[in-house]
């Protein structure tokens, strides 16, 4: 997990994972792919009678699909979203690994998106942006269930951080202004 144990006041208040109905999504677009091109390929090689050369399309076909489907695997397995106390996380990748961290004091809006596939089956995506993202989302979580209950736990836990750092600022005496210059001539 992405979250160190450098900061003792850091507590874990989510660990997620995108719904397994990610793998079929994925996959979907590479199965019709396929399936077209297969049988484009078997057409063509039947009616030449080359049904040798028909059969290979199709175990290449679905050879392909395999992979597909074992990538897609090892990415979901490999996702993790979480939410401390301190910062929303985002973490993928097999091979490359990509971590991204977003303070909460940081995030100035939420978004929640549901394609229609979403609808359908009752999932969501999260995202998150701050001051510094230029328009677009710094943190995204994808295919969750009850999005707007996950939503409503991140505004809580951005109020928080919010409020937590207003009372540290609040309590630490004032800087001294630095003394003014005097130039000499």
């Amino acid at each position: 997990m992405p979250v160190p144990a450098t900061n003792p006041d850091e507590r874990l208040l989510l660990v997620l994972k995108p719904s397994a109905l990610l793998i079929l999504r994925r996959c979907f677009s590479a199965l019709v792919f396929l399936g077209v091109v297969a049988a484009i390929v078997v057409y063509v090689f039947r009616s030449r009678l080359n049904y040798d050369a028909a059969s290979k399309a199709v175990w290449i076909a679905e050879t392909l699909l395999v992979f597909k489907i074992i990538w897609e695997v090892l990415l979901w397995f490999s996702t993790t979203y979480m939410l401390t106390t301190r910062r929303m996380v985002s973490a993928r990748g097999v091979i490359r690994r990509l971590i991204v961290e977003v303070p909460l004091e940081n995030v100035q809006h939420t978004l929640t998106f549901k394609s229609i596939f979403e609808r359908f089956v009752g999932l969501g995506t999260l995202g998150a942006a701050t001051a510094g993202s230029g328009g677009g989302l710094e943190i995204i979580w994808l295919y969750l269930s009850d999005p707007a209950k996950i939503a409503e736990e991140i505004r809580k836990a951005c109020d928080a951080a919010r409020a937590k750092r207003l009372v540290a600022a609040q309590a630490s005496p004032p800087e001294k202004p630095d003394p003014p210059l005097h130039l000499v001539q």
